[in-house]
């Protein structure tokens, strides 16, 4: 039956291989139940061919009779069709393709680079719209990947078209074009690709969209080659050999041929011998439908004249299961992988079994290649359409986890530890050793002396693959690069930030005193105070102005009381507030001040690491967010303090007290003196109210950015429980979170930071509230810390900090 079919496929060309096989098993069911013998016409000489013994030429002729001259050949598409076809159902290939496409699809990460910090998000933001948009018909981009991972596994290569929007400002989705459907045809040099459609016509593919990846090609030919074609015909043999133990399990069941033998009734002396047999025909009949229900129960009642017989027509089965499996394994050697993929069992070595996964990642990682550079092209065209200034894409798997993390993890060592050393000594360069562990280049050669360690940032141990550089530029013209790895739970793209190095240093560090710390502290706010104190004198000075000229404008009786008078000559003094700080020059004094302080205790201040030795930190596009952030926060306050519950009330007060001492002078004869003596009491009032709130609002706004840069430093350099820490702590909510709480979790607050870097100075500060120890016990600091409060500053001048531990859990 098997060389029929071989020989049916050879000859005809023109049928696919759904055809084929249905023919096939036409055949083999009608062999099964004896019908092939019936009206039969038979050679006379009982065979039609002739013996014939070949030459090793004429075997090697006949071989390539049968696998094709190429992949110009029809039979390529047949067996593509087959393939396809027969994959979800045939056991050993769904298992081996599951298995596979589980192995290789490990979570990946996007690298982009870009000139500006302002690229770069928009470059996320576009990412996490395509996540889940691009392929919705199967769980975004993690199911797209699966389909190409599959399809590759299956026709040898990815066949897919990026289809544009309306607008052709993008890309809208991704549509997967069957390979088998591919044509090539000579293009100059090239081939150009094509489509054929269900009615044989033709239809040019367009090179801006459409790719077409072979994993592997027979030389020039531009088909790729199937990686399963070698176990076809092994298949079809366990197709033959599963229909010929269906035939033999339905005849004879498993334990063989149960006969039962009776006895012959009498003939009653009425019957003639045709109702004798007719009555007998009916009690065999009647016997073997209750043997057969009471069979399969396990139970079963005769009377002594039926004995029952089994006949064992399997003899010594043995055989068959060696025949079975071998027929598997040939199939697994076809595919090109071991039977363990299918789930055959095996006796190996502990070696052996390494052996096995290492060839199987290898096998994952050549067959992943080809979808990273897939997903390369979409983004790049899709950026390209979007108008943004992404100058390169870099698609990237992560690493498969080890089989014996353990002994992967010494060896990682013992390779970083040599190469450090070997530039310690002189040997290499820094950055020569940086390479070697994966980096462009040494973040600082300063601190090489005394190096021991290498720490990763985050969870992932794999980002050394993506040889990211730690020494991350900012925004003088240079290309950066940025990291994002998919969340697949979230189906967004996540910054990933880089790798620092962090070094032990070679002389004992010193924690710094708490003066030390309270020191610099108070010379960052007499700094910031200093810069935009000349702006605080303007605003005062322009407030004034402006209520004078409200007063000028303005006659008794449009006020009916004090209060009225208050209300509106504070509704127009409050103007000046509000545009100050919006100005150019202020902008930039706030601006320069708060980059300065923030990068002071990001990139230099070492007061939150007690324990480690020299650090070194870079910044990344969540610290430029926050600067951008803190910039904006800190003029949206300097130019709204006045509206401070305290601060306008004192102001009305003020106010309704000039009205009521005054009134008759400030809109009567002596309008001109009693208006400069209002200017003058009002400077006076006004200048120690501004000095007083603008003293809270910087002080409260610096030990801000230290607190957000320290959970950056403490983030960056792997530390996952930062301690409340504050030697004396006055208020009520600070001395519950140092004493009680006392630890909170990095990676939330890191989190935190970077959702509340992306609110307004209005929403930011609409969600400023009290926070109580009663609130924060009842909610956990796990959940606070997420919400954005859980950390300092817990209040206006907090002056409670962040301290390194060894903590791995709160």
């Amino acid at each position: 039956m098997l060389n029929w079919f071989r020989k049916l496929w050879r000859r005809s060309s023109g049928l696919n291989a759904d055809e084929l096989l249905r023919m096939a098993q036409t055949a083999l069911a009608a062999e099964a139940n004896g019908s092939a013998k019936e009206s039969v016409v038979v050679p006379a000489n009982g065979r039609s061919s002739v013996e014939e013994f070949g030459t090793i030429h004429q075997a090697m002729q006949q071989m390539l009779g049968w696998y094709g001259d190429g992949l110009q050949d029809e039979r390529l598409f047949q067996a593509l069709e087959f393939l396809c076809e027969c994959a979800p159902y045939h056991p050993d290939i769904n298992h081996a393709l599951n298995n596979l496409v589980n192995m290789a699809n490990s979570g990946h990460s996007v690298s982009v680079e870009t000139g500006s910090d302002r690229a770069t998000e928009a470059a996320q933001e576009r990412l996490n719209q395509q996540a889940h948009s691009l392929y919705k018909r199967s769980a975004g981009i993690d199911g797209l990947i699966n389909h190409y991972l599959r399809q590759i596994m299956i026709t040898g290569a990815i066949s897919s078209e990026d289809v544009l929007t309306g607008a052709l400002d993008g890309v809208e989705k991704i549509a997967i074009v069957p390979t088998r459907k591919i044509r090539f045809q000579a293009d100059g040099d090239d081939y150009a690709p094509f489509q054929k459609t269900n009615d044989s016509q033709l239809i040019a593919l367009h090179p801006a969209t459409y790719r077409y990846f072979a994993l592997q090609t027979n030389e020039n030919s531009p088909y790729a080659l199937p990686p399963f074609a070698a176990a076809i015909d092994d298949i079809l043999i366990q197709t033959d050999m599963k229909q010929n133990l269906k035939f033999i399990m339905r005849k004879f069941g498993l334990l063989g041929l149960v006969a039962m033998v009776m006895n012959k009734g009498k003939k009653k002396p009425s019957e003639t011998e045709s109702e004798y047999n007719a009555r007998m025909s009916k009690h065999q009949n009647d016997t073997l439908v209750a043997l057969q229900k009471n069979f399969y129960k396990g139970l079963m009642v005769m009377f002594e004249d039926k004995k029952i017989e089994h006949h064992n027509i399997t003899g010594d089965a043995r055989a068959a299961k060696d025949i079975w499996n071998l027929i598997r394994q040939n199939i697994a050697s076809g595919m090109a992988t071991d039977p363990v993929l299918f789930g055959i069992p095996t006796n190996s070595t502990e070696t052996f079994a390494n052996v096995i996964y290492m060839f199987i990642i290898r096998q994952a990682n050549n067959v992943r290649r080809l979808v990273a550079r897939r997903m390369e092209c979409t983004y790049r065209l899709d950026f390209l359409l979007q108008g943004l200034p992404v100058e390169g894409v870099s698609f990237r798997f992560e690493k498969n986890p080890a089989r014996d993390p353990l002994a992967e993890g010494q060896a990682q060592a013992t390779i970083e530890s040599a190469a450090i050393k070997k530039a310690q000594v002189g040997m290499i360069e820094p950055d020569v050793a940086a390479q070697e562990l994966g980096y462009d280049g040494w973040h600082d050669p300063a601190l090489m002396h005394g190096a021991e360690r290498v720490f990763g940032v985050g969870d992932d141990p794999g980002l050394r693959a993506h040889g990211l550089d730690s020494r991350l530029r900012g925004n003088d013209g240079a290309l950066t690069r940025r990291t994002f790895r998919l969340n697949s739970g979230r189906e967004q793209y996540e910054f990933v930030r880089p790798r620092v190095l962090v070094q032990a240093s070679a002389h004992a560090f010193a924690l710094a005193s708490e003066e030390t710390v309270r020191k610099t502290l108070a010379k960052w706010q007499k700094e910031y105070l200093d810069a935009i104190r000349p702006f605080l004198g303007e605003q005062v000075e322009e407030a004034v102005e402006v209520l004078a000229a409200f007063i000028r404008r303005s006659k008794l009786s449009d006020f009916r009381d004090e209060k009225a008078f208050a209300e509106a000559a504070f509704a127009t003094l409050s103007t000046a507030f509000n545009t100050k700080f919006q100005q150019a020059d202020a902008r930039k004094v706030v601006k320069d001040s708060v980059k300065e302080i923030y990068e002071f205790y990001r990139l230099e201040d070492k007061a939150a690491f007690p324990k480690s030795g020299g650090v070194a930190f870079a910044m990344d596009s969540i610290d430029k967010r926050s600067l951008n952030f803190m910039t904006r926060l800190e003029r949206h306050y300097l130019s709204k303090f006045i509206f401070n519950q305290n601060t306008e009330k004192q102001v009305l007060d003020f106010l309704q007290t000039q009205f009521l001492e005054n009134g008759d002078g400030l809109f009567g004869r002596t309008s001109r003196d009693a208006i400069q003596t209002l200017q003058a009491l009002a400077v006076d009032r006004l200048e120690s109210l501004t000095e007083y709130e603008a003293e809270r609002i910087i002080n409260t706004g610096v030990q801000r950015m230290r607190a957000w840069a320290n959970i950056g430093q403490m983030s960056d350099s792997g530390v996952r429980v930062a301690e409340i820490f504050n030697p004396s702590p006055e208020s009520e909510i600070c001395k519950f979170m140092v004493n009680e709480v006392k630890y909170l979790p990095v990676g939330e607050a890191r989190k935190a930071v970077d959702e509340l870097s992306q609110l307004t100075p209005r929403q930011f500060a609409g969600r400023l509230r009290k926070i109580t120890p009663e609130e924060i016990a009842s909610e956990g600091i796990v959940s606070a810390t997420r919400n954005g409060y859980g950390f300092p500053t817990y209040h206006p001048n907090c002056a409670t900090r962040l301290l390194e531990t060894e903590r791995d859990a709160v």
